[in-house]
C-alpha cells in the first residue's frame, strides 16, 4: 500500500504528490532554529517555566496533519485532487488519544514546564481556522471500515519525528483508534467528541489570558511552519499571495536569528 499523502493534485497532466511524512519533515526543518528565536524569548516571559519549546513544537508539527489519514483513497489514478476537508477534527483525536496513553507515563510539566497538552491540541484545532471551523466540522463525511488500513499507516508516517518512548505510545494509539472505529456509529461518536472538545479547549484557553497568548504563539507557528512547507514541497501548486509573504516576514523577524533569514 502507498504512503499516507499530505498533497495530491492532478493538473494540466502534471501530478504533484506530497506524502505526509514529507510534509511534516519540511516543517519541522522550518523551525529548527525555533530555540535561538525572538519569539521564544516572549514565549518565556510569558512562561517562565517552559522549557523544551522546539520539542513542544515538533510535537504539535507531527500531529496537525495527521487526521488526514482518514481522508486516503485506494484508487487516485484519475482523481484530479485529494481533499482533506475537516482533517484538523481528526488530527486533534489522534493527539488526544495519544495523549491519554501517555497520561500514566509523565505529565506535559514535567518535559515541557507547562501543561502543553490544551496549548497543542488548540494550534492543531484551529490551525484551518480562517476556513470557516463549523462549515469544516460538519461537511466532512466517509464510510470507516474503508478507512482502517489507513489508520495503521500512520506509525509509518509518524514515528520518525518521535522518541522512543513516544513511539511507544503511538502503537497503543493506533490500536485504539481501530477499536473506536469499529464501534457501530464510530464517525457520530467521534464527531460528538470533537465538537465537546472544540468547546472545552476554546473555554479553557480563550478565557486565561497567558494561555490565551501561548496558545497563539503556538498556533502562528503551527500555521507559518504548516504554509511554507507547503510552497517549499508543492512548488507552483501552491500560490504564493501577500498571505505567504506576510508568513515569510513572522519567520524572518520572530522565529530565526537575523542572520539566519530566508
Amino acid at each position: 500500500m502507498k504512503e499516507i499523502l499530505s498533497y495530491y493534485l492532478r493538473k494540466n497532466n502534471n501530478v504533484i504528490i506530497e506524502t505526509l511524512k514529507e510534509h511534516i519533515d519540511e516543517a519541522i526543518k522550518i523551525v529548527n532554529k525555533i530555540e535561538y528565536s525572538p519569539i521564544l524569548r516572549y514565549a518565556k516571559r510569558i512562561s517562565p517555566n517552559l522549557k523544551n519549546f522546539d520539542k513542544l513544537i515538533n510535537l504539535a508539527i507531527v500531529f496537525h496533519d495527521s487526521g488526514k489519514a482518514f481522508f486516503q483513497e485506494d484508487k487516485i489514478e484519475n482523481k484530479e485532487y485529494l481533499s482533506f476537508r475537516g482533517h484538523e477534527f481528526f488530527s486533534s483525536y489522534i493527539f488526544k488519544s495519544f495523549c491519554k496513553e501517555c497520561k500514566a507515563d509523565f505529565t506535559f510539566e514535567e518535559n515541557y514546564g507547562i501543561n502543553g497538552y490544551e496549548l497543542i491540541n488548540f494550534a492543531i484545532l484551529f490551525h484551518h481556522h480562517s476556513m470557516n471551523i463549523m462549515k469544516r466540522l460538519n461537511e466532512f463525511s466517509f464510510k470507516p471500515q474503508y478507512k482502517i488500513q489507513w489508520i495503521e499507516k500512520l506509525y509509518e508516517s509518524l514515528n520518525p519525528f518521535l522518541t522512543e518512548d513516544y513511539k511507544v505510545f503511538l502503537k497503543f494509539t493506533i490500536n485504539n483508534i481501530i477499536k473506536d472505529f469499529k464501534r457501530e456509529n464510530a464517525i457520530a461518536l467521534i464527531k460528538k467528541d470533537i465538537e465537546l472538545e472544540l468547546k472545552n479547549i476554546w473555554e479553557n484557553i480563550w478565557y486565561d489570558r497567558n494561555r490565551k497568548k501561548l496558545s497563539l504563539i503556538i498556533l502562528t507557528i503551527l500555521i507559518v511552519s504548516d504554509n511554507i512547507a507547503a510552497q517549499n514541497k508543492r512548488g507552483e501548486a501552491q500560490a504564493r499571495n501577500v498571505f505567504h509573504m506576510a508568513l515569510e516576514d513572522f519567520y524572518n523577524f520572530y522565529l530565526v536569528k537575523p542572520q539566519c533569514r530566508i
